[in-house]
């Protein structure tokens, strides 16, 4: 297995990730979020408002669209991520930047 495969199967086995029975992928929240470069807790608030105005679900996963000022910011942060990883590669990025905010996670538990 080649260390793609390795940080996918992280990256599913933490939840960062998701496969639908065609083997799509699919990001939840938190994933969109740190694949921004953005706080998680924007685009958790942002789905969550979408839920209340009558967003929808297909096959269990929400879809919605975020605001237009989210969405600026999720640009600019990914493209700041692109450039501090020097890659465009989606896995790596959201693999780096999960297991930095599963350290950030457990030293805010630990405190």
């Amino acid at each position: 297995m080649g260390q793609t495969e390795r940080r996918m199967q992280w990256l599913q086995q933490h939840g960062y990730v998701r496969r639908d029975e065609q083997g799509n992928v699919f990001y939840p929240p938190i994933s969109m979020a740190l694949l921004g470069g953005v706080d998680p807790q924007r685009v958790q608030d942002a789905c969550t408002r979408a839920m209340r105005d009558g967003a929808h679900t297909e096959d269990g996963m929400l879809v919605c669209t975020l605001p237009d000022e989210l969405m600026r910011d999720m640009k600019r942060g990914a493209n700041g991520l692109q450039a501090q990883y020097n890659t465009t590669d989606a896995a790596l990025i959201l693999y780096m930047e999960a297991q930095r905010y599963e350290r950030a996670q457990k030293a805010r538990r630990t405190r």
